[in-house]
């Protein structure tokens, strides 16, 4: 058994910041980061390299958020500047597996269910209330402050995590630094439709410390000769880029998308097999992202184009049960060389300064194929889904999409 205690950094914010508008009004939400979190551990032996870890971790979150909505003529019109705080307990329960790369080095596998608790909300601010008719109209202020907002009356959520790390041991102590990724069931914090929202998927750096009942080493898998393999990928995307949506406000002229799919994508991979069976591959794949917004008016048509390029880079374990391969991880999506042009049919187009919303964001990948070996040269054709947090970006009426599913072929060659 060990016992411990668990510290470390959230890399994505609990908080989505999102700005909203429609005909009646906007709301938009700025979260504050809030970099640290901590709490016990507890591991108990099942069998051989297989246990079970427990025990929670806390996290503080706040936001602060500002709306305005109502009806000018029939009234009033409402403004709320507020700010909100609140903890979060989680509390997972992982099977928890070692790989043994030395008599005191493991690579540590962790995967299970989390649940999520939140507690201490608090939201303070001010309420004001105006009417324009009839002249001169009247304005109100009011104080806010609530342990029960309505925005935020939803607070268990369930999810489930994997991790991944190497531990270190000294005698009875154990140094694991490591990181793991969570996804929730939902990112609605209210039963009603307003409200804000939380980050459904989650990424932390993790480091535990724990003391060990005894100072013999963790049971692991043997230890297998290393070797590296390194490739090319080539993808096709199955699924289009982007998604419609419905729009947030009413467009008075005639409007259209043109969101071609893109067909193509490149990049790289280098696989370690410290096992037999077990690998880890770290990869990139990069295609182009864009879509073109014509507006049609009387005299003439506007023009406004996004594009760029999207880079997938996960980090899977891999599983080898010949001829099958199986592969599941964390994953980054980042933007690059991103633009947005604006103009008309009947002029050139400018460039606006702009930058991609979530240019940055976390997700989860997973893969299956089927690998074939001619000597060193490895060919594996496999199907590639990843899921991330967030959009790229999100226009009125069409957004990047959040899943991706691709067939990627990979060549490479194995050093041994």
């Amino acid at each position: 058994m060990q016992v411990g205690v668990t510290a470390g950094v959230p890399v994505t914010s609990p908080i989505l910041d999102r700005q909203t508008s429609n005909r009646f009004g906007f709301s938009r939400v700025d979260s504050a980061a809030r970099r640290y979190t901590l709490g016990p551990s507890l591991e108990f032996p099942i069998a051989g390299p297989l246990t079970i870890e427990t025990g929670f971790l806390y996290k503080r979150f706040g936001f602060d958020s500002n709306s305005r909505g109502g009806q000018f003529i029939s009234g009033p019109y409402t403004e709320i500047v507020s700010s909100t705080t609140g903890n979060a307990w989680e509390f997972p329960l992982l099977a928890k597996s070692r790989l043994r790369l030395t008599s005191r080095t493991h690579i540590t596998l962790a995967a299970g269910p989390v649940l999520r608790r939140i507690t201490g909300v608090r939201e303070t601010g001010k309420r004001t209330s105006i009417t324009f008719f009839p002249p001169p109209g009247t304005r109100e202020t009011e104080p806010l402050d609530t342990t029960s907002p309505a925005s935020f009356d939803r607070r268990t959520s369930i999810g489930g995590a994997i991790g991944a790390g190497v531990e270190f041991s000294a005698g009875a102590l154990r140094l694991t630094p490591g990181v793991r990724l969570t996804y929730w069931d939902t990112e609605r914090t209210s039963s009603t439709s307003s409200g804000s929202r939380l980050n459904r998927t989650q990424f932390d750096a993790l480091l535990n410390i724990a003391y060990a009942q005894n100072d013999a080493a963790p049971a692991a898998l043997p230890r297998a000769p290393g070797s590296f393999e390194f490739g090319l990928l080539a993808g096709v995307p199955l699924l289009n880029t982007y998604e419609r949506t419905e729009r947030d406000f009413i467009i008075l002229v005639p409007n259209t998308f043109d969101a071609p799919t893109r067909r193509f994508a490149a990049g790289a991979y280098v696989t370690w097999h410290f096992h037999p069976r077990y690998s880890l591959e770290g990869s990139f794949l990069t295609r182009r992202f864009g879509h073109s917004e014509f507006t049609y008016y009387a005299q003439q048509t506007s023009v406004s184009i996004v594009r760029g390029y999207a880079w997938d880079a996960p980090l899977m374990m891999k599983v080898r049960m010949a001829p099958l391969v199986f592969g599941l991880g964390p994953a980054i999506r980042r933007a690059s060389q991103a633009e947005w042009l604006v103009g008309t049919t009947q002029a050139p187009l400018f460039e606006i300064p702009w930058s991609v919303p979530n240019r940055t964001t976390f997700g989860i990948a997973a893969s299956g194929g089927v690998e074939f070996a001619f000597g060193r040269m490895r060919l594996r054709p496999e199907l590639r889904f990843s899921w991330y947090g967030r959009p790229l970006y999100e226009f009125s009426g069409i957004r990047t999409r959040q899943d991706s599913l691709l067939f990627v072929l990979a060549l490479g060659a194995d050093t041994k």
